[in-house]
């Protein structure tokens, strides 16, 4: 969806920042979470810029009965990008999760940093989808993920 580029890191503790070419050039970037029910799509990491991407979330509509009828919340394309990721992880309960995001001017990119902390090992896995508003995103920037994962033994 949409014609920047992804990409994508896992890790356990990986500062991106510091691979910028100035740490002083780094800028955090105020987002609005957005709850976006009753899809069931493709969508592991994306960034959205059009309507027509906006309304193909829910080409793989959850069936369940309050999805039926369900509208994706208004956004004005011309002013605002969506960032989504999903993330899937085990536990025994909800994971807690924080995220940031920042943009480095001098290497025209944004980076979304997730901290994901699991509660214990059950097999149980928890689906998460993350979906934040920023103001439009440049068309010669790109987009990496960056979720750190770390394991609460206590439940």
């Amino acid at each position: 969806m949409g014609c920047l580029s992804v990409s994508s890191y896992s890790s356990l503790g990986n500062n991106d920042i510091n691979n910028s070419k100035n740490i002083e050039d780094t800028i955090k970037v105020d987002y609005q979470n957005i709850v976006i029910k009753c899809s069931s799509g493709e969508c592991k990491k994306c960034i959205i810029n059009n309507e027509q991407d906006y309304q193909a979330l829910l080409k793989y509509r959850s069936p369940h009965p309050d999805c039926m009828d369900y509208k994706l919340p208004s956004i004005d394309f011309t002013k605002y990008t969506l960032i989504g990721q999903a993330i899937t992880v085990g536990g025994c309960k909800r994971p807690d999760i924080e995220k940031e995001l920042i943009r480095i001017p001098s290497d025209k990119k944004y980076i979304l940093k997730t901290f994901v902390e699991q509660h214990g090992t059950c097999k149980r896995l928890f689906h998460n989808s993350i979906w934040i508003i920023i103001p439009k995103i440049e068309s010669d920037y790109t987009v990496e993920y960056n979720t750190t994962y770390n394991l609460n033994q206590e439940k």
